[in-house]
């Protein structure tokens, strides 16, 4: 967290990336910094739902304003194996 490093837990559903994800909350936490944990496919939703740029905008900083972001969940990608 001190060097400010993007992290990507990798591998198919049901093999425990969420864990240590909630991990690095848990210590962010711990150190007073503030986070959002979200289910990536919510997120999207979200964002989705939105009915003008402006307001996508706006709402990713709910997303943004944050320490520490992460994203949950599995999507599969067609150029990832």
């Amino acid at each position: 967290m001190e060097r400010h490093e993007n992290v990507l837990f990798r591998g198919p559903s049901g093999v425990g990336k969420t864990m240590p994800a909630q991990n690095v909350c848990l210590a962010a936490l711990a150190a007073g910094m503030t986070i959002c944990f979200t289910p990536i496919v919510s997120a999207l939703a979200d964002l989705l739902k939105q009915e003008s740029l402006p307001a996508v905008e706006r709402r990713m900083k709910r997303y943004t304003n944050v320490d520490l972001r992460v994203c949950d969940g599995y999507v599969r990608s067609p150029n990832i194996p």
